[in-house]
């Protein structure tokens, strides 16, 4: 049965399966829904990447080398007064230490730090989009 859970200062309906399909929030009063909710994406590293927001809401970027990343613009329109969320998770398969990541400027982490994870390891950063900027709202405090 579709439910209700507090998401951030806003609430999110959660489908059957606890995939989020829509979300009301008040810093703009408006209810937007999530297309492809549920869906978890996958990208391959590569000099630079970009996540496609057709994609859905849970993106994994796979490390397979120490080459350092660039997290480009995300791909996929948001409107401006539509309220939606974004997690980017990193999973380190590279054998050992990670190269740098470069975030765009659309990512702003706004106090919160962010750490690669250790070898085997994953860690993720939780977006919410604000009509101009993807706004960190929660990174992984360890690794997983």
């Amino acid at each position: 049965m579709p439910r209700l859970v507090q998401r951030g200062p806003g609430v999110a309906i959660l489908d059957n399966s606890d995939r989020e399909v829509a979300y009301y929030g008040p810093e703009t009063g408006d209810v937007g829904l999530i297309e492809n909710a549920g869906t978890h994406g996958t990208i391959v590293q590569a000099a630079t990447v970009n996540v496609a927001l057709a994609n859905g809401q849970h993106q994994t970027i796979l490390v397979t080398t120490n080459a350092a990343i660039t997290i480009g613009p995300t791909v996929g329109n948001v409107d401006a007064d539509t309220t939606c969320w974004l997690t980017i998770e990193v999973a380190n398969n590279s054998g050992g230490a990670m190269g740098a990541i470069t975030w765009d400027a659309s990512f702003l982490f706004a106090g919160k730090t962010w750490a690669n994870p250790a070898t085997t390891k994953k860690r993720q950063a939780t977006f919410i989009w604000n009509g101009a900027a993807w706004v960190c709202t929660d990174v992984s405090g360890a690794d997983y």
